[in-house]
């Protein structure tokens, strides 16, 4: 159609205010279908190696342990580490780093079987799922990964040399391996077994197979049991603190915020989370531990005299518990806290199976008046069903996405794909690992508004309104 054809002056001027926004509308859905589609695939697939990523890894141990079940038979778990992989990083530069993370992805594809399932567990950690093997068999395929990982060679242009000299790139890996059932009969405590046998491996010289024994499989289930009584006792004794890590705005280095993180007390230090989470999960505690973590947090901020945000990480699971929003709004009330200033970050690491109650849940808090957050947007399905039907304030990128943003171009558009999802949602964008200036300004240039990492700041057990990193205003 072509509104040039009528020879009227207003209805050619009302042709042409409709085709245009014809032709804006088409080109919309378009961007968006792309979007989506990228946001999709890469929710499962780790954009630099094209691996299924964390989460999607996850949901297949679980259907790979019930099939296991119901089939009676066994399958292995090797737990693949990258040795001395800093040294590359620091030699020769994150792209040459990514370049190696490249070619070991592709090798161990290569040297396992058909059938058997490979992922990037995150940085230089991988992961493998060997389908109807028995001990030995499992035991073969981990040997023959690593003495083809020990092959791998990248080539490098060392610029430092004259003329430009070419410095291949090697390296090796420590692999640990458990077997189902003979060494745990879930997915939690056969992940913890092949993950220590790897740091077995690691401790015995490295480039080798940590395969268990005897004797390895009445001690890694005695140092698991320890630290979960470890943990109970702690939330017991109410020996978690809260430690508080800052968001910044990107536009003028002003704190905004504060992420609420948990860490366990031992003698002369404390634990983080990462190391015990997963054991208060299995000890069926992980709500008193958010709970007693919360309300510590709310209660630093009231002596503080804190006026930010608070962002507190909870497991959809607590927020279902019948007398959480009571308490929530007693210990609010108690230290006179708006509760527009609590946000409350939905992860992923024990999830409601029921979205709708989720929503409902979730429809209670926005009501008494609490902010919500969806943590590591971008790893996994339950992110864009998240975005779909819960009412969300604030929207966290993906810390791997952004690490790695200044040398793949992927990850780079992934980071900017979401933002401007999230922005034509009226959604507010925090990037995660922010760990550079240079980081903090491609950020900025994009157009993201809020930043958290290890460059903003460290998490620290006070809290405070002024900004630690006051040389990233603009």
């Amino acid at each position: 159609m072509h509104a040039s054809a009528v020879h009227d002056d207003t209805l050619r001027l009302v042709m042409d205010s409709i085709l245009s926004t014809m032709l804006n509308v088409v080109g919309s859905v378009k961007a968006i279908h792309k979007y989506t589609h990228d946001m999709e695939y890469y929710a499962t697939r780790d954009p630099l190696t094209d691996l299924y990523n964390r989460r999607v890894f996850w949901e297949l141990f679980e259907y790979e342990v019930a099939r296991a079940k119901r089939g009676g038979y066994s399958f292995g778990l090797m737990v693949l580490d990258l040795d001395n992989f800093k040294l590359v990083n620091d030699g020769h530069g994150h792209a040459m780093g990514d370049r190696y993370l490249q070619a070991f992805a592709h090798t161990v594809k290569q040297v396992l079987r058909p059938g058997d399932i490979l992922a990037r567990y995150g940085g230089d950690e991988f992961i493998a799922l060997l389908p109807d093997v028995m001990p030995e068999m499992a035991a073969t395929i981990a040997r023959r990964v690593l003495d083809a990982v020990t092959e791998i060679r990248v080539e490098s242009i060392d610029r430092g040399h004259l003329g430009g000299v070419a410095n291949p790139i090697s390296g090796s890996a420590s692999i640990g391996l458990a077997v189902f059932p003979l060494h745990a009969d879930n997915t939690k405590d056969l992940f913890l077994f092949a993950d220590t046998m790897m740091f077995k491996a690691k401790a015995a010289g490295k480039n080798q197979v940590g395969a268990p024994s005897e004797e390895d499989v009445a001690a890694v289930f005695r140092d698991m049991t320890e630290l979960t009584l470890q943990v109970v006792n702690a939330v017991n004794e109410g020996r978690i603190e809260p430690f508080f890590q800052p968001i910044m705005d990107l536009r003028d280095g002003n704190i905004v915020g504060y992420e609420v993180l948990s860490r366990m007390v031992l003698e002369g230090g404390h634990m983080e989370a990462a190391r015990f989470i997963e054991f208060a999960e299995k000890a069926g505690i992980i709500h008193r531990l958010d709970a007693l973590v919360m309300e510590k947090a709310l209660r630093a901020a009231a002596v503080r005299e804190y006026d930010g945000l608070i962002f507190i990480n909870l497991s959809p699971r607590v927020l279902a518990l019948a007398d959480f929003l009571r308490n929530l709004n007693r210990v609010v009330a108690e230290c006179g806290i708006d509760p527009g200033r609590v946000v409350f970050e939905i992860t992923e690491r024990d999830t409601l199976k029921n979205l709708a109650t989720l929503a409902q849940l979730v429809a209670e808090l926005k009501l008494a008046g609490y902010k919500l957050a969806i943590d590591d947007f971008g790893s996994g399905f339950s992110s864009f069903q998240y975005l779909r039907h819960l009412p969300l304030d604030f929207l966290k990128i993906e810390g791997d996405f952004v690490v790695n943003m200044l040398e793949s171009d992927k990850d780079r558009a992934f980071v900017q794909s979401i933002h401007q999802l999230a922005t034509s949602l009226g959604i507010r964008v925090i990037a995660e690992h922010v760990e550079s200036r240079e980081v903090v300004d491609a950020l900025r240039e994009m157009g993201v508004e809020l930043g958290q990492g290890y460059y903003i700041g460290r998490p620290e057990q006070t809290l405070s309104s002024r900004s630690p990193r006051a040389d990233t205003t603009p």
